[in-house]
């Protein structure tokens, strides 16, 4: 049983959803669980639903409470976001760190995450009370400037949020300081750390953020 486990750039010669079934019982084996790195593991849609209800039905994971979820740099799509939705919304959790991000670098591999499946991620997450650090760098996604400036304000609903990272995504800088600035609880929300656009001030670009 381990606190914290790291699985990076795993390829195994697996079809359907044996992979999954795989690793969902190597979580599910676990009982101190806090840490759980899945980073560029060739995650697809498929997949996820077999390792996050892994997650939701141990009971030992849950109560200890899981921490950091890192499922960056993976396959999965509107389908996969919908998983971790559901997660969120049936068992949510102690956890403070959630890495969605660089899926812009798999862009060649799956279509953009649509506005709406973000959104209804985006419109849970205040249920992670603890949740600290969001990185949605890096990501691919379709949406306007109407749409983003709803995803922000849903993203300055979760309560004790610190750190939002949002650089480096597909969609264009004008949108998202767009987005930012139409965001009615910004200046009353707890970030201490928020990485966007460089068109964004100085004060609010960078500045220094802890997850203890």
């Amino acid at each position: 049983n381990w606190r914290s486990l790291q699985f990076h750039r795993v390829r195994v010669a697996m079809g359907g959803d044996s992979y999954g079934h795989a690793l969902a019982q190597v979580v599910h084996a676990q009982r101190r669980l806090q840490v759980l790195h899945l980073e560029d593991c060739h995650l697809a849609d498929n997949h996820l639903p077999h390792v996050l209800g892994a997650l939701s039905s141990n009971h030992s994971i849950c109560h200890a409470g899981l921490l950091v979820l890192n499922l960056s740099k993976n396959q999965f799509g509107d389908a996969g976001l919908a998983e971790i939705t559901k997660m969120v919304t049936t068992s949510p959790s102690m956890l403070r760190a959630l890495d969605l991000s660089r899926t812009a670098e798999q862009a060649a591999l799956l279509r953009p995450w649509g506005a709406q499946a973000l959104g209804a991620l985006c419109g849970v997450l205040h249920l992670c009370g603890e949740l600290r650090g969001l990185d949605l760098s890096r990501i691919l996604m379709t949406t306007n400037r109407a749409c983003l400036g709803r995803l922000c304000e849903m993203l300055m609903r979760i309560p004790n949020l610190k750190a939002l990272w949002l650089d480096g995504s597909l969609y264009s800088d004008e949108h998202l300081v767009l987005g930012l600035s139409s965001c009615k609880m910004l200046s009353s929300c707890s970030l201490l750390d928020l990485r966007c656009s460089r068109s964004l001030p100085a004060r609010l670009a960078r500045l220094p953020v802890s997850l203890d």
